[in-house]
């Protein structure tokens, strides 16, 4: 077999390994909260694990339990690998739906915006490559596998789920809504075995992200979709522009993307730049129809030059993760008594139980039986700076105190986080969650405690 070694292939391989190189020496520079979350979610799964949040989509943990064959540190970065290779795939894939120059579509997906939050979080690679494998297979059966898959790795991707209506098949439009039902049915058969709803984890991630949010919106940061775009923005617009006027046979499909897109966006209660991270493919569209317009000849080594400079613009500004040191250190000192922590995940990523901070008027009480906190002082959280001071502390040193009875030892336990419940149990309301997905009403009527919450909540 004849490889093809142009230079339009040298550049996506450079691109490739470029970008892979980066994402590997990001994750090995420290950790990071949701990718830690993920990673313990895996090991519940797959290893008799003793953490686990019902809120996180199952596709990561899967991965990653599956390359743990290889041992469990060495499976982050397997997964780190496969899933950079599965984006590149999905990228030629959907430039060929596209019309695109595959090299221009995969360079300018690879800019300094997505090499940055790839991975800090963990799901945002894998998400997209999905998306995209299920727009370049629309109108294929199997477009909704590729949909259930990138809901499976990304709750908030169900918005998209009317686009499978853009089929011109009714026969296929119904295919493809039973195929992506099918293809999540393990999960739902798990989530029912385990906690008796085979929608615990979808509607703990609706309670979490949007319910319990709603009063904590964020305003949406014009800024920020510069930031995506990052040098690439002039491209954009121009793209933009000729995008408009040319109205080709992918003009309703990407318009309707694009404006799901943003009203993912806008429904959500946080807006930092990462909840864009779709909008890459947006972007990367409208940047490979300018390039060629403006730029005839050298097509290659102009591309090749600006994700050079969105590679050392990475390189320089992006933030190490979280150094484990102190977490792991912390975790082999500690007495083996119920914790709480303001670090909870990187205290269980290290092997030891310990669950999230309580809600205030819970503490004194948790105290007394025995429960112990581990407080590390550079996890800022101003509500809670003076409230430990009434507290008799056991251990302090600059990095972190321990506080409780030194008397007293509750055993440790096991924590799988359902965050309504723990709200439920905490602020002493007794409603079904059902009743509440579409109406405050009865939640408000029945909150006991945690006036602050009550607050936020029903205003």
């Amino acid at each position: 077999m004849r490889i093809d070694i142009s230079k339009e292939n040298l550049l996506i391989v450079f691109v490739f390994v470029s970008s892979t190189s980066f994402f590997i020496y990001q994750h090995s520079t420290g950790i990071s909260w949701d990718f830690s979350v993920y990673v313990l979610n895996a090991k519940y799964i797959f290893s008799d694990g003793k953490y686990f949040e019902w809120l996180r989509p199952p596709l990561i943990p899967v991965f990653l339990g599956l390359f743990s064959l290889f041992g469990w540190k060495a499976s982050e970065y397997l997964f780190i690998i496969f899933t950079s290779g599965l984006f590149l795939f999905s990228s030629i894939k959907l430039s060929k739906k596209l019309n695109l120059p595959k090299h221009l579509y995969y360079a300018f997906s690879m800019n300094f915006f997505t090499l940055v939050y790839s991975f800090s979080s963990g799901s945002e690679l894998l998400s997209l490559s999905f998306l995209q494998f299920f727009l370049a297979n629309l109108e294929d059966w199997s477009s909704g596998i590729f949909l259930s898959l990138s809901i499976l790795s990304r709750y908030s991707n169900l918005i998209y789920l009317p686009l499978i209506l853009l089929k011109k098949n009714f026969k296929k439009n119904l295919i493809g809504f039973l195929i992506c039902f099918v293809v999540s049915t393990p999960w739902l058969i798990y989530n029912f075995l385990k906690t008796g709803d085979p929608l615990s984890s979808p509607i703990d991630f609706y309670f979490m992200n949007v319910k319990f949010r709603a009063d904590m919106r964020e305003k949406i940061n014009i800024k920020y979709f510069f930031v995506v775009g990052n040098i690439l923005t002039p491209l954009i617009f121009i793209g933009l522009i000729e995008f408009l006027k040319s109205k080709g046979e992918n003009f309703w499909v990407i318009s309707i993307f694009f404006l799901l897109l943003i009203l993912s966006y806008f429904i959500g209660a946080f807006k930092e730049p990462r909840y864009l991270f779709n909008i890459t493919l947006i972007f990367s569209y409208f940047s490979s129809i300018a390039f060629q317009k403006i730029f005839k000849k050298k097509m290659v080594l102009i591309c090749l030059s600006l994700f050079f400079c969105g590679l050392i613009l990475a390189i320089i500004y992006s933030e190490p993760l979280e150094k484990p040191d102190i977490y792991e250190k912390v975790s082999k000192n500690l007495d083996l008594c119920e914790t709480r922590s303001n670090a909870w995940v990187f205290l269980n990523y290290f092997g030891f139980q310990s669950g999230p901070i309580p809600w205030k008027h819970q503490v004194e009480e948790m105290i007394n039986n025995g429960t112990r906190f581990v407080i590390f002082k550079k996890i800022k959280d101003l509500d809670w700076e003076d409230f430990w001071d009434k507290f008799g502390k056991i251990n302090e040193t600059e990095d972190y105190f321990i506080i409780g009875n030194v008397s007293i030892c509750k055993p440790q336990r096991s924590f799988q986080m359902m965050y309504f419940e723990l709200l439920k149990e905490a602020c002493g309301f007794d409603v079904d969650k059902y009743s509440i997905i579409f109406s405050k009403e009865k939640l408000c009527s029945t909150i006991k405690y945690c006036e602050d919450f009550k607050t936020y909540v029903c205003g």
